[in-house]
Formats: structure tokens, sequence, C-alpha cells
């Protein structure tokens, strides 16, 4: 476990984990990255961060899959921030596996590194 706020990063998109990265890295929140679910999957076990950014497009599984997968898989302590194309992803309800956080593409990095900050706080 990660002794200061921890963010995972899963995207396909090694310039989007670039920006978000060292965004974060310079408010001071450690941050693991993954390019693939099974890879995000693996790190999150094993370093339980505290909120894990989850773009959805990296898996042909389908979105809801991929949510759950994550959801199933991991303690309830880590939320999850879910970035989605033109997927509907619904909040975690009564028993449902899904997102805690969902912002729609495109997003600007501003807000979305603020929701971050918010959640690690």
């Amino acid at each position: 476990m990660l002794s200061k706020p921890s963010v995972l990063i899963v995207d396909k998109s090694a310039d989007s984990r670039e920006v978000l990265k060292t965004a974060l890295q310079r408010r001071g929140i450690a941050i693991l990255e993954a390019s693939g679910a099974s890879q995000g999957l693996a790190l999150a076990r094993t370093h339980k961060p505290q909120v894990i950014v989850l773009d959805l497009e990296i898996s042909n599984g389908g979105p809801q899959k991929v949510c759950d997968d994550f959801a199933e898989d991991l303690d309830d302590e880590s939320p999850t921030l879910v970035v989605i194309g033109n997927a509907q992803i619904p909040s975690r309800g009564a028993g449902g596996h899904s997102a805690d956080q969902v912002v729609a593409k495109p997003y600007h990095y501003g807000p979305l590194i603020r929701k971050i900050e918010q959640l690690v706080q």
C-alpha cells in the first residue's frame, strides 16, 4: 500500500496518462499507470490506490463489464472515477457494480484533476 495519496490511471493513451500523471504528481499524489484493464486490476489489487481513473475504451468487453470487473475484484474502499466516451454507465446503486464518479468525454483536464484531488482528500 502506498503511503501518500495514490491514483491509478488506466488508459491506453500514453499521452493522456502522462498529462494526468504530471499534473497529479505536482500535487503530491503518487501515480500508478496501466495501459489495459488486466494490468490495472493487478496494480489495484497490489497497491490499493485511493482513486482509479479508468478510461473505458481500454477493453472490448463493454464499459459495464469493465466497471463490474473492477468493482467485483476490489474492496469498496477504492473509489473509481470513470472517464467514458458515448457509453452510459450508471452510478453505484443498491447492489449495483458501477462507477462512483462518471466524467463524459470529451473532458477538460482541469475539472478532472480537481475531481481527483477531492477524492483523495
